[in-house]
């Protein structure tokens, strides 16, 4: 059964035609989000993330429109392909997650936000780029580093000084 959110989600899908697949159990999206992407405390450690990218919102009033302007800047500087597909889930308030293109995102994007007060999760269908939008404004968005990138960013002298025998 639907919650008042995804009620009010899914009224907005149908008043906007947009194209969307419901996924009415999204645990095992959420399960890949906690498994695959870097954690500090509750919240996804950014940092940890390649291609990282914040935003502070002013306000609830701006965080809509400036969302939008958030992925659209992600779009212009190739962080994001518009051919791009998105899962988009929440913390708690909606219970299905929802399956869309970039272009039908960017379209109901503000009605969730403006309805919808939780935090929300934006997961690239590969599962490999993520957007967080925060209850408190922040806008994130980061990209899973290739297990050969992560190898780059150590530099070799500085993991043999970090390496322990057990012989």
């Amino acid at each position: 059964m639907d919650s008042y959110y995804d009620k009010l989600v899914i009224d907005h899908i149908e008043e906007l035609g947009i194209n969307c697949k419901v996924i009415s159990d999204p645990s095992a999206i959420c399960a890949v989000i906690n498994n695959k992407f870097p954690f500090q405390g509750e919240r996804i450690d950014f940092s940890r993330l390649k291609n990282n990218k914040f935003y502070q919102s002013a306000d609830s009033n701006s965080l809509s429109s400036d969302t939008v302007g958030f992925i659209k800047t992600l779009l212009e500087e190739k962080r994001l392909d518009e051919e791009d597909t998105f899962i988009y889930v929440g913390d708690g308030l909606t219970e299905n997650g929802y399956e869309l293109s970039v272009k039908e995102l960017l379209r109901i994007i503000p009605s969730i936000i403006k309805d919808v007060p939780q935090h929300h999760y934006l997961i690239t269908k590969d599962f490999k780029k993520i957007i967080f939008i925060s209850f408190e404004y922040a806008l994130e968005f980061g990209e899973l580093y290739e297990e050969n990138e992560v190898m780059k960013i150590i530099p070799s002298d500085d993991c043999k000084s970090r390496n322990t025998s057990i012989l």
